[in-house]
């Protein structure tokens, strides 16, 4: 029967997940995949649990012992070994959660950055608007100066105008005396 899941048997047989691929690869499991999930044959787990039985390392408060399958019969080991498990499965689903939180905050930078513009596009808009500012800047001068020089001649044509007014003042007042 195929009932337990690479994570389940690697916890079983206190080895990793990757170790389990490489006992599928080399024959000593053999497995069953279903959708994406990989499915491992009791028997063959419990052949190497057995042959594992024998001399197994735990890790107790960071003290590595060897401890012998008639050791284990214990109660008391029993549950040192049940409480240790659950601690261990409790430090990693932590770890897991904060590997989660980790991968959407990478994944929220990622769309930043991707929404935002290169460095490239930025200095190149930049340059394009520091030379508008400078076409601008210039029309600005040179209309200025236009404007500059037609007051000047606008005030030049005043004083013409108002000579000329004065000059047909004159003449019109010299004409009306002259004929009295």
């Amino acid at each position: 029967m195929y009932n337990k899941t690479r994570n389940e048997a690697a916890i079983l047989l206190w080895v990793s997940t990757r170790s389990i691929d490489r006992y599928i690869k080399s024959w000593k499991l053999r497995s069953q995949k279903i959708w994406k999930m990989i499915y491992i044959n009791d028997l063959d787990l419990n052949n190497i649990w057995s042959v594992n039985k024998k001399d197994q390392h735990v890790i107790i408060h960071n003290q590595k012992r060897i401890v012998n399958s008639n050791q284990i019969e214990s109660n008391s080991d029993i549950k040192k070994m049940d409480y240790i498990y659950k601690e261990l499965i409790n430090t990693i689903k932590v770890k897991d959660k904060k590997i989660e939180e980790l991968s959407t905050k990478i994944g929220n930078a990622e769309q930043i950055i991707k929404s935002s513009i290169s460095l490239i596009d930025y200095k190149k808009s930049q340059y394009l608007l520091e030379q508008k500012e400078e076409t601008t800047r210039y029309e600005m001068e040179k209309s200025i100066k236009e404007n500059n020089n037609l007051l000047e001649k606008e005030k030049y044509i005043n004083k013409i105008l108002l000579i000329i007014w004065f000059l047909l003042l004159i003449t019109s007042i010299i004409l009306w005396f002259s004929n009295i």
